[in-house]
């Protein structure tokens, strides 16, 4: 880009010498000719190397949005999700259930978390921070894994679902999100490569700092994220008493629902009929012998009034 803009600047100053040299020189007929014929394939020229330039310029960022690489470090993760983590915890916008006044609520969620650590293949089990934080928010369906593993859900979504076999399997699919790097892999193709050495090179200390953090929250994974996440939540679950296919029944249920929270929520993500093809295929392809989904349990912690 660069290059261009000097290749530009160039043509431009050219430019400016050829009409002033005009101006100020009187030509005979043929002179004018020439001269005008040789403007006129400067012209053409010049019009070329810029549509090259422009062109170049445009597969080069196509090509960088293609490239998988991640230009965060795990370390990197780990900060992001930390201050990701404060943010939320020191903002009026959002409601956090107090693990003092309801630990029934968070041993059950951690006792979940803990059973997918245990039988999942986690590169940073012990390295993330895997802290869950619970949103109270009953209008909202959803759960979110920040990097460096810091999990976020929403009373709204412990509502909807129907078993632990279901919530186990949201869960699994977020902490893959954060397993995989995801979260900072998205925003290296969302961000130019100028903010992402600036990043590198400055840390916490970057002028892109915060908007970085800020694009956690309003974060979309791409399809193939989503189902590599998809991916996780079975083999996560496979080794388990759960139905490894668990998070199948949310999709499912959202399916059968025309109501305006199933359809915000279903425009971010990709088609759900797919998904629960996946959900099955995987968990028979893999040979997962789990069964159970604990609806009996699971019915006794909604029914509990969190404060």
């Amino acid at each position: 880009m660069r290059f261009f803009i000097y290749l530009l600047t160039a043509f431009v100053v050219l430019s400016s010498c050829e009409e002033s040299a005009n101006s100020n020189v009187k030509e005979d007929p043929i002179s004018k000719r020439e001269n005008k014929d040789w403007s006129k394939e400067f012209k053409e020229f010049k019009d070329r190397t810029i549509k090259k330039g422009q062109k170049l310029s445009d597969e080069l960022k196509k090509k960088w949005k293609e490239i998988e690489i991640n230009g965060f470090s795990v370390e990197d993760d780990m900060k992001m999700g930390q201050q990701l983590y404060d943010e939320i915890n020191s903002s009026t916008d959002y409601k956090i259930v107090s693990k003092i006044e309801n630990p029934k609520v968070y041993e059950y969620i951690e006792n979940i978390k803990k059973t997918i650590l245990a039988n999942g293949s986690f590169r940073y089990k012990d390295k993330y921070e895997w802290k869950i934080t619970v949103l109270n928010n009953d209008n909202t369906i959803n759960a979110f894994c920040a990097p460096g593993g810091y999990i976020f859900i929403y009373t709204g979504i412990l509502k909807y679902l129907d078993n632990e076999a279901e919530l186990a399997g949201v869960l699994a699919h977020e902490m893959g999100h954060a397993e995989r790097r995801h979260g900072t892999r998205q925003m290296s193709k969302a961000y130019g490569i100028k903010i992402l050495l600036d990043f590198i090179f400055r840390g916490e200390n970057s002028q892109y700092f915060t908007q970085v953090i800020g694009g956690l929250l309003s974060l979309r994974y791409s399809r193939a994220y989503e189902r590599e996440a998809d991916e996780c939540s079975v083999n996560y679950l496979c080794n388990t008493s759960y139905q490894s296919d668990g998070a199948a029944g949310f999709f499912e249920k959202i399916v059968k629902e025309e109501g305006a929270r199933s359809v915000e929520l279903l425009s971010t993500h990709p088609d759900p009929s797919e998904r629960i093809k996946n959900f099955h295929s995987l968990k028979k392809e893999l040979n997962c012998k789990g069964t159970q989904n604990y609806s009996e349990r699971y019915r006794t912690i909604k029914m509990l009034r969190i404060k």
